[in-house]
């Protein structure tokens, strides 16, 4: 209820940014008041702490995890 998994992806050939769009009111989520962490997982994602889905780094060719959850 209080915790959203973002899953994303990318096949350009080269790393590129950016900014995710989400419908908070559908989420019943303040963007205010989540936190946004991607989890360390071995051999795919380092861990990260975002401020914001408004740059969002998509390594060439890969993806990564975030998970959004009410402070």
């Amino acid at each position: 209820k209080d915790k959203v998994l973002i899953a994303y992806a990318g096949w350009a050939k080269k790393d590129v940014h950016v900014k995710l769009d989400l419908n908070w009111k559908a989420l019943n989520l303040d963007p205010e008041q989540v936190t946004l962490t991607a989890p360390a997982i071995p051999g795919f994602q380092e861990e990260h702490h975002y401020r914001s889905l408004d740059d969002i780094s998509v390594p060439a060719a890969k993806g990564g995890i975030i998970i959004m959850e009410k402070r």
